[in-house]
């Protein structure tokens, strides 16, 4: 099993993009060099930054000079603020089938998923209250520098299935996992 809490990866890349925006330059930094250093698709860095500008997290420039930087100081942002923007509210489902009543009756598992969502809601919204993004610019990656996910496994990790995806992705919603 790859990982039981599991992120979409539009907010994995709001939280890295937030990071390089808080360790980048006063004047706003394009799309195409965010997608570049956080090899991503450019298209859904966009989607992800207009969400973050809408949530006031953000701002946007028009023009030639344009791009996006932060909309307040770093440190006054925190990552629950960017995952919420993203995201919205954490689900708290109690039901494996995603059923409001199981079709078993009595579901065997009792209040089991519930308490479980509930807590890891609780211990993850209280982690990113306390991290900003200001926080992860201290620990990103430098300019030029190639990201992990970027290198190659070696050739015994390929012959070892070390460098082979966990799992589909879409068995996940489009989310990966993060634990």
């Amino acid at each position: 099993m790859p990982g039981i809490l599991n992120l979409s990866e539009a907010s994995a890349i709001g939280a890295h993009a937030m990071m390089l925006l808080a360790r980048g330059p006063r004047e706003p930094l394009r799309v195409p060099e965010l997608a570049a250093r956080l090899k991503v698709s450019a298209a859904h860095l966009q989607k992800v930054l207009q969400r973050l500008a809408h949530a006031g997290l953000a701002r946007s420039t028009r023009g030639p000079k344009g791009g996006y930087a932060l909309a307040k100081p770093a440190a006054s942002i925190r990552l629950g603020d960017v995952f919420q923007a993203i995201e919205g509210s954490l689900p708290l489902g109690a039901c494996l089938l995603d059923k409001e009543r199981c079709c078993m009756g009595e579901c065997v598992l009792g209040d089991l998923l519930r308490s479980v969502n509930e807590a890891v809601a609780r211990r993850l919204r209280t982690r990113l209250s306390e991290l900003s993004p200001a926080d992860g610019a201290a620990n990103s990656i430098p300019d030029g520098a190639d990201a992990p996910s970027s290198r190659a496994p070696s050739g015994k990790a390929l012959a070892d299935g070390a460098g082979k995806p966990s799992g589909d992705k879409r068995r996940f919603g489009g989310r990966r996992p993060i634990i």
